[in-house]
């Protein structure tokens, strides 16, 4: 995945759409929860707030999706 990339995202409450706005450098998040894996800084189209940090598997290029 890459910048600029549309995404399917999923959410615990559902998914969602968005574009990929950049790779995150140095993560706040815990080892734990993204396994040492990119995470990526994502444009949600429906969701409350709009950016979130999300993990690769939280997301499915839009391509790939259909």
């Amino acid at each position: 995945m890459k910048v600029g990339d549309l995404v399917r995202i999923a959410f615990r409450e559902g998914e969602d759409r968005g574009i990929i706005l950049s790779l995150v450098e140095k993560t706040e998040l815990p080892r734990w929860l993204t396994r040492g894996k990119q995470t990526y800084m994502v444009y949600c189209t429906n969701a409350p707030l709009k950016i979130h940090e999300l993990r690769e598997r939280d997301l499915k290029l839009l391509s790939e999706a259909q």
